[in-house]
């Protein structure tokens, strides 16, 4: 049994040093196997065919100096360590390259997000969950030195609705134009560039989508140069959200979270998981579920968005059809699981 991390550049491994003690925990658990993609680049050859005959199942996460890329390394150490199970943890563009690359059989699994993979593939797609990886919550942030109190105030201003491409920035524009009628004056960027042009005082703001509710480094980072302020929707803008698009649900950022004067009303969902083909091995996927939910408490001493999760949720909450070794896991825990989100067929 082991866990490996793999990287594609020198610069990324300089990076992922940042977070040397998690990556440690990884290591122990065996390394960078030879037959995987090392620093240099070489090709992993991992993918379903070997993860069905016992070699290592094959995952893949976000960029290696991105929050999923560690947050996997890290609970796939547990899953190793607690199953038998050899797997890779390796970095990707994030979730639509993971759908994409589970899609054509080079990924075993990886962190997906629903509304990610039916981008990357369509709707029509065979991709499957194992379990969830964390509510994912956006975060509406504006300076503290513009008038804006409120979101209908960003009606008209320069903001910027998440990174270019991404599933969150098309939440994020459907929310504010369908749900709340606001005519915002859209910055397209990448993550970085819309934090700079936020920090030059080109945009009013930046929606941030994060793991859990927890402060999130980008935000604090930009809170330094620029004092930041948080906006929440009212209870009628959460109905509006919900309305077009029913993924969605209401989160509580704490008020402890950034030392807000009230707890800050968000929009969130369950869509980001650990994803798999419906062609992975079915013995695998109940050993990584089973894992997992019997890991949590350990998974979520260094993960706290996994914190108050239940096998429950998994199933309440699916976005995607569950992996049939996860629907064996979750009905012998005695829930019910319905037609509807098991595979077809």
């Amino acid at each position: 049994m082991r866990t490996k991390t793999t990287t594609g550049s020198a610069r990324q491994l300089r990076t992922a040093l940042i977070a040397a003690p998690l990556l440690l925990a990884v290591a122990a658990c065996g390394g960078i196997d030879p037959d995987t993609e090392t620093a240099d680049g070489s090709e992993d050859t991992g993918g379903q065919e070997g993860a069905a005959s016992g070699e290592a199942i094959t995952t893949g996460w976000g960029p290696s100096n991105g929050q999923w890329y560690l947050y996997g390394a890290q609970s796939m150490s547990i899953v190793a360590e607690a199953s038998g199970l050899d797997i890779t943890v390796r970095e990707s563009a994030g979730s639509e390259e993971n759908a994409i690359r589970m899609d054509r059989g080079e990924l075993d699994v990886g962190m997906l997000d629903a509304n990610g993979a039916d981008e990357a593939l369509g709707e029509d797609h065979d991709l499957t969950t194992l379990f969830p990886l964390s509510v994912v919550v956006w975060q509406m942030v504006v300076g503290e030195d513009t008038d804006i109190q409120t979101l209908e105030d960003l009606d008209g201003a320069a903001f910027n609705p998440g990174p270019v491409g991404g599933a969150s920035a098309m939440v994020t524009v459907e929310v504010f134009e369908e749900g709340l009628g606001l005519d915002v004056d859209w910055f397209e960027a990448t993550a970085p560039d819309a934090q700079s042009a936020y920090q030059g005082r080109q945009i009013e703001g930046f929606a941030l989508r994060g793991a859990g509710v927890q402060a999130d480094g980008a935000v604090l980072e930009v809170d330094s140069a620029r004092p930041v302020r948080l906006l929440s929707f009212t209870e009628e803008q959460m109905d509006a959200a919900v309305e077009v698009n029913p993924d969605l649900s209401p989160a509580t950022i704490p008020a402890s979270t950034y030392d807000t004067e009230e707890d800050i009303l968000a929009i969130g969902y369950w869509g980001v998981v650990v994803g798999a083909s419906v062609d992975f091995d079915e013995d695998q996927a109940y050993q990584m579920t089973k894992s997992f939910w019997e890991e949590l408490d350990t998974i979520g001493e260094q993960l706290p968005q996994v914190e108050g999760m239940t096998p429950e949720d998994a199933v309440n909450e699916a976005l995607m059809p569950l992996h049939p070794g996860a629907v064996r896991y979750y009905e012998e825990m005695g829930i019910d699981v319905p037609d509807e989100i098991k595979v077809q067929g």
